[in-house]
């Protein structure tokens, strides 16, 4: 590989990094809720925990109620079950609710803070940015992260809490069929990589794109009496039809990106399920 090409990779990589100085900003956001995330956690934990009941009452009750005609290990294991599902959509409800709540509050206090330092800057960076650009990074980089705290961040710990259980469930049942089952890991770690560099451009030129095109419909509208005036409506319309064909051909290498990668990573698991 050429020192360009490395050097790109690195660059690409640095990109996507930053995940500690994001994740304590994010815990300075949401400090003054704290009693409200930990409930919020303890839900999760909850809800995971009893999603991954069924597989080990399932065996137990093959195992230990059905193989030897035990009438009252599978009454316990009806009862546990039905135990688990109704702590799941207790526990589901309230991780809804307090998600939904700590990110609204806590993208209101970013709003209001985003806010006061706007208007703690000087008169020069706004000669040097365009006032639609900057409504452009307020208005979608905040929708980002009120989807990053409300669907992300949430979707991210169970998902991994999902995880670290079923593999411990898997190395309890039948550690050679855990084994086998983990061959994709790998394959799966390298692809979400190659997927992160080549994603990186991508999803930032799409930012880049929006706020161009927020930039330029301010100011158009802002200045639309001077446009009818001079009779350069044809021309802002072509203008933003480039800028409109330019946002749309970015997000299309994002969906590019996603339709190879997601699909991918689908036949993955079928092929691990195939194999065992």
């Amino acid at each position: 590989m050429s020192a360009s090409r490395r050097l790109e990779l690195r660059r690409r990589l640095r990109q996507t990094g930053g995940r500690g100085r994001k994740l304590r900003g994010l815990a300075e956001l949401l400090a003054p809720y704290r009693w409200r995330v930990i409930a919020m956690f303890t839900s999760l934990v909850l809800a995971t925990a009893s999603a991954l009941a069924p597989a080990p009452l399932a065996k137990i009750a093959i195992d230990d109620g059905i193989r030897r005609h035990d009438v009252g290990t599978l009454d316990v294991v009806v009862v546990v079950f039905l135990i688990s599902a109704i702590v799941y959509a207790i526990a589901t409800y309230a991780q809804t609710y307090l998600v939904g709540w700590v990110g609204q509050r806590t993208l209101q206090d970013l709003r209001l803070k985003l806010f006061v330092h706007l208007q703690s800057l000087s008169i020069g960076f706004y000669s040097r940015n365009r006032a639609g650009v900057v409504i452009s990074r307020m208005t979608n980089d905040v929708e980002a992260l009120d989807q990053l705290v409300e669907d992300g961040l949430a979707t991210l710990i169970q998902s991994s809490l999902t995880l670290i259980g079923v593999v411990v469930i898997l190395l309890v049942l039948d550690f050679h069929l855990a084994l086998l089952t983990f061959i994709a890991l790998p394959i799966l770690a390298v692809g979400a990589l190659l997927f992160r560099i080549a994603s990186a451009d991508a999803y930032r030129l799409t930012r880049e794109k929006i706020a161009s095109i927020t930039g330029y419909l301010q100011e158009s509208l802002s200045g639309i009496r001077v446009v009818r005036a001079f009779g350069q409506e044809r021309q802002h319309v072509r203008e933003f039809r480039r800028l409109n064909d330019e946002n749309r051909q970015a997000n299309m290498t994002t969906v590019n990106l996603n339709a190879a990668y997601f699909p991918g990573v689908e036949l993955l698991s079928a092929l691990v399920t195939v194999e065992v």
